[in-house]
């Protein structure tokens, strides 16, 4: 019996090898329905057999029927997620049902897996030229009003009042929207220069076609000291607005993390050295075509080191009055002064399949970016002038970034100051270019 059962299965096994080769020539042949015919029957005495299930795929693909495709080269990314060659399969069936931004995703992931070569590369030049990406995002365009108050409750103590109505609109497609924000905080300050700030932050989203989707959290961030050359700065955010470029407005952006800096100051302030690190997770809504929005996230960090000289500081002083910065935490000022700067960047990000579908955070990026600010104050202080602009390179993305932007502030009155801001960031990489731009209009008033 024993030896009966054996010649039972190694003919089983010679039979189906056969099936398979006879499959590969059908296929071949472009004789597509006998090919699928003769897998199907494989697969259902074998539904693991991983070669019946790669080439019915393939016959799949050559028949056009990209929608059982995708589902068994889903299945096959599943089974096989270490495998760069079935990511990059799964990655040529997206893009041509039009998901590039999971295709795009899945490309990467099969260079980090390490199939790298001349076709994946082209296919990733490819999507990366179709995808009108912002300096971190898709395309679209943002807006919003913003007022608050800074509220004096004691001696060094105020209240920070902040409310915010925020617009996003897709610039390809109708799809938009709203988001209300509060940021209230207690502010706490200390002669030394120290300041503490906590509080709550609301937001209420709602995208087209969506319901409304309310987050509660809180930010707690602080300065301070560390004798006479050495300052601290933390930040910790729990379900924070996520506002860093219009996409992120336009999917109801959250961010949780915390990011912590070391500055170290010598030569009258004259030189500036920081060192600082960040990790954060990120969140979109996303709502598939016929099913409700749900949260994709995404984790990031970040470690930064960098130095700022004074290259030159004019006599002319700041622009007049104490006035606090557009958070109204902290206050703001503007010297005469030349500042050359630069910047080490080291950042790493893990995308889940359904955020890459609307942002794709590159796994990695290694940017060196060295920069320049001009400001200049009028001898009465009641005006001040910012130009600021640096040129970067990203060595693990293979791109140029560059950014130019500047500032004008009246301040007709010590109580009173108008400022306006412009900035404009671009970056490039083979086959690909992408832009953000920012304008910002305030005033401040210290009644």
């Amino acid at each position: 019996m024993a030896v009966l059962i054996g010649i039972v299965v190694r003919a089983g096994t010679n039979d189906s090898m056969a099936t398979l080769d006879r499959a590969a020539e059908l296929i071949e042949a472009r004789a597509l329905d006998q090919a699928m015919t003769l897998l199907d029957r494989v697969l259902a005495g074998d539904p693991t057999n991983r070669r019946a299930r790669e080439l019915l795929a393939f016959a799949l693909e050559s028949a056009g029927d990209f929608k059982r495709e995708l589902r068994v080269r889903a299945a096959l990314v599943a089974d096989y997620p270490n495998d760069a060659h079935i990511q990059a399969a799964y990655g040529r069936v997206l893009e041509r049902i039009g998901d590039e931004r999971a295709a795009l995703h899945e490309y990467q992931r099969a260079r980090e897996l390490g199939g790298a070569d001349a076709e994946l590369e082209e296919a990733l030049d490819r999507l990366w030229g179709r995808i009108a990406i912002e300096v971190g995002g898709a395309a679209a365009t943002a807006g919003h009003i913003q007022i608050g108050s800074a509220v004096p409750l004691a001696t060094r103590i105020h209240l920070a009042l902040l409310g915010a109505y925020y617009v996003a609109a897709d610039t390809t497609t109708p799809s938009s929207s709203m988001i209300v924000a509060a940021a209230p905080s207690i502010v706490l300050r200390s002669p030394n220069g120290a300041w503490l700030a906590a509080g709550p932050r609301l937001n209420h989203t709602i995208l087209t076609g969506t319901a409304g989707d309310v987050a509660i959290g809180g930010a707690l961030a602080g300065t301070a000291p560390l004798g006479s050359h050495v300052t601290v700065e933390l930040r910790a955010d729990g379900e924070a607005l996520w506002d860093e470029a219009a996409i992120a407005l336009l999917h109801g952006g959250r961010q949780t993390g915390g990011i912590g800096r070391v500055y170290v100051h010598a030569f009258e302030r004259r030189l500036l050295l920081q060192v600082g690190v960040q990790a954060r997770l990120l969140s979109l809504l996303v709502a598939p075509p016929g099913e409700p929005a749900v949260r994709a996230d995404a984790r990031q960090a970040l470690v930064v080191a960098g130095a700022d000289v004074v290259v030159w500081r004019g006599q002319g002083g700041e622009v007049r009055g104490e006035i606090l910065d557009d958070a109204f935490i902290a206050p703001s000022s503007l010297p005469t002064a030349i500042t050359a700067s630069y910047r080490h960047y080291e950042a790493y990000a893990e995308n889940s399949t359904a955020f890459a579908t609307v942002v794709a955070l590159p796994s990695r990026s290694a940017i060196d970016e060295a920069s320049a600010r001009v400001s200049v104050v009028s001898l009465n202080r009641a005006l001040g002038m910012e130009l600021r602009g640096g040129v970067g390179r990203d060595s693990a993305q293979n791109a140029w970034l560059w950014r130019a932007g500047g500032a004008a502030l009246w301040a007709p009155t010590s109580a009173i100051r108008f400022a306006l801001r412009y900035d404009h960031a671009t970056q490039v990489i083979p086959g690909y270019a992408g832009s953000r731009e920012e304008g910002w209009i305030s005033c401040h008033v210290d009644l």
